[in-house]
């Protein structure tokens, strides 16, 4: 079998054109109108975690802002856990996609503890998803079914969550991931669907 040969002569990609592995230091100027990033938190944040990177700082401990999600509350109601909030509230049926899109954020979430600036990038996405759904969706709990709560959930909590991964070059936030974030909230009781 011979070898492919492709030539990329003339090619112009406006970065660098790579076969296979490239290496690449971002640095985002949230005052530039190119590149910018919407949220100037996440615009700093990941200023810093790009310099911890290239330098090597990493941390052992959790940071405050994220601590405050890693503590599992005490549900007043006795519905403890994710699995018992979706049976709770009628949707056993997600179970094993929930259970399996919350341990891809876990994976993600301990995939970049290391760094003081990743933590505080996930406790902004957390305090803003949690923040939505209990103002854009659990407000409604009562009185709309699933399916209208789902629709409010995907488009107040999903949707914004991944528009505000979609400005952090280092790792993906995918519909997934942000339905994980949203479960992991679960878990740790600090979101539910039931009154």
């Amino acid at each position: 079998m011979s070898p492919i040969v492709t030539n990329q002569h003339g090619a112009n990609a406006g970065r660098d054109i790579v076969g296979r592995d490239n290496t690449n230091n971002y640095t985002y100027n949230i005052n530039s109108t190119s590149n910018t990033i919407a949220d100037p938190l996440i615009a700093r944040l990941c200023n810093e975690l790009q310099s911890a990177i290239d330098e090597d700082a990493t941390i052992a401990d959790i940071v405050e802002n994220l601590s405050i999600y890693k503590r599992k509350r005490n549900a007043k109601d006795g519905v403890v856990g994710l699995e018992q909030k979706l049976n709770q509230s009628n949707r056993e049926h997600l179970l094993e996609d929930a259970l399996e899109q919350k341990q891809r954020f876990v994976e993600l979430l301990n995939k970049w503890s290391l760094y003081a600036s990743a933590q505080e990038i996930f406790a902004h996405l957390l305090a803003t998803a949690k923040r939505n759904f209990a103002t854009q969706v659990y407000c409604h709990v009562d009185k709309a079914d699933n399916a209208l709560i789902d629709k409010l959930t995907d488009e107040h909590v999903v949707k914004v969550t991944v528009q505000m991964g979609s400005d952090i070059p280092l790792f993906t936030i995918n519909t997934d991931i942000a339905l994980g974030l949203l479960y992991w909230l679960a878990e740790q009781c600090l979101i539910k669907w039931h009154k």
